[in-house]
């Protein structure tokens, strides 16, 4: 267990492996970044892993992860990071083992693609090639790609797997099987990373319309129910939005100056995000919106930056507290391009920030809460989502531009503890609270990580007190670079 204060201290097991990673056709070595933007076939039987070192016994529920499992088709292939082919991936806790299996969500996107053998759909940097009148009507009605690559989540009694589309898709935890559409959000595009309404037995989600008269809108889910808008704000030109923060009372809508004028998506004929426009001089506005009655409590401004990952949010007194991932421009967005990836095998890496929001006052006071880089951030969710807490988690990197590393940082302190291995990939950790739960870091952290020296992945199990390594299962391929999992309990 760590104390009131961390040291910073990194962790570094190097294992040796026989096997040796798959090489590229040019005779420079692959990092294990770019061997993990390597497409993947599907494996829907279990297999058991070995294991070497001791699962905790309370482990017995189950990692879903999600993320793109395929960038490359027979006649074509995607652009972006953003824009593969959804693969669950099904990490089965039991009996001190852990089965593994994975599966491509069976959305029509796939379906075209293994129809015609190239993109049918329109993806996040990605376009078929479309006319002028087609790309109107992919515009003003829903036929957007179902494409469900980024997150996971349980909803009610359904297992759902979500994008920045309009709908969301459910699938079998047993088989990963796809269901079919689990619900449509009330507009075109939505974040894929909704809030847990405990109250209310319901999800919160940001949506976004674009058209004529665009607007974002936040609105509330039951699982057997019909969307509730909470609020809805007017943008002739709306900002791009990945997730967004919420505490006991308020929303949180943070909007760094990444903007589209809709009207470019018709005229353009380019893909989606390449319509976006970053403009420094917008500043960042971060609006504050009541939960239950949707009025707004409060505006402040920022400087510009830009942010995909939200951290946690909450009240303290009268101010609202908001951190979150923040890069200094949307250059990120860019950076993440498939081809420039597979050639440099790096990207950049945000650092954690807070926004202090008092009333009365136009700007937010910002500071950086620590120097060692995070994204894909973790936290306590159960116990802590909307509270004040003490501990983030996620990706990380020794030198700034490459994802090989995880952290935990103390929010209080800045200071840090991580964990490195030689040349691997890591995935975002997942927390996972032990049954006692003593303290807000007692738990384990579940990371899927590629080892460039075999080519091969793991599932890597950390204690979240210290990041020291409780226990590895070895998968015999590798794992393609995903984004987000959730653990539940059997």
């Amino acid at each position: 267990m760590i104390g009131d204060t961390m040291d910073t201290a990194t962790v570094d097991k190097t294992t040796a492996h026989n096997e040796q990673a798959p090489r590229s056709s040019s005779a420079t070595p692959q990092t294990a970044l770019q061997q993990a933007l390597t497409s993947a076939d599907e494996s829907p039987e279990r297999v058991a892993l070995e294991v070497r070192g001791a699962l905790p016994v309370w482990l017995t529920g189950m990692l879903v992860r999600n993320g793109p499992g395929r960038w490359d088709f027979d006649e074509s292939e995607v652009n972006h990071w953003f824009d593969g082919l959804s693969m669950l991936h099904s990490f089965d806790f039991a009996d001190g083992g852990v089965n593994y299996c994975n599966r491509f969500v069976r959305s029509n996107a796939y379906r075209a693609v293994e129809e015609t053998g190239k993109l049918g759909f329109s993806e996040f940097a990605s376009d078929p090639c479309r006319t002028r009148f087609q790309r109107i009507q992919s515009m003003f009605s829903p036929n957007v790609t179902d494409n469900p690559n980024v997150s996971v989540h349980k909803f009610g009694e359904k297992f759902i797997a979500m994008s920045e589309i309009p709908l969301a898709m459910e699938f079998d935890p047993n088989t990963l099987e796809t269901v079919g559409v689990a619900f449509e959000n009330p507009d075109m595009f939505a974040s894929a990373h909704p809030h847990q309404d405990v109250e209310h037995g319901a999800m919160i989600n940001l949506s976004c319309k674009l058209g004529a008269r665009s607007s974002q809108s936040f609105f509330r889910l039951a699982p057997n129910g019909k969307p509730q808008r909470i609020a809805k704000f007017n943008r002739r030109m709306p900002t791009y939005q990945h997730s967004f923060g919420m505490t006991d009372r308020w929303l949180i809508l943070t909007e760094f100056p990444l903007v589209v004028d809709p009207i470019d998506i018709l005229k353009t004929g380019r893909p989606f995000i390449e319509n976006f426009q970053y403009r420094p001089t917008r500043g960042t506005k971060i609006t504050a919106i009541d939960r239950e009655t949707g009025k707004v409590g409060g505006v402040w401004e920022a400087d510009a930056g830009f942010c995909f990952h939200h951290v946690n949010a909450y009240e303290d007194g009268e101010d609202l507290v908001v951190d979150l991932c923040r890069f200094d421009d949307a250059s990120i967005v860019e950076q993440l391009y498939l081809k420039r990836l597979r050639e440099d095998g790096s990207a950049s890496i945000g650092h954690l920030h807070r926004y202090r929001l008092s009333p009365g006052r136009k700007r937010a006071d910002e500071k950086r809460l620590s120097e060692t880089p995070l994204e894909l951030p973790r936290i306590n969710y159960g116990a802590n989502n909307g509270k004040a807490y003490r501990f983030a988690y996620g990706v990380s990197s020794t030198d700034e531009y490459s994802l090989n590393m995880l952290a935990k940082i103390d929010v209080e302190t800045g200071e840090s503890l991580t964990w490195s291995e030689g040349d691997c990939a890591v995935g975002e950790p997942v927390f996972v609270a032990s049954p006692e739960q003593r303290s807000e870091d007692d738990g384990v952290l579940l990371s899927v990580v590629l080892d460039g020296s075999s080519g091969r992945s793991f599932l890597l199990v950390l204690d979240a007190a210290n990041l020291s390594e409780i226990a590895r299962a070895e998968v015999a391929h590798g794992i393609p670079a995903g984004f987000h999992g959730s653990y539940v309990k059997h």
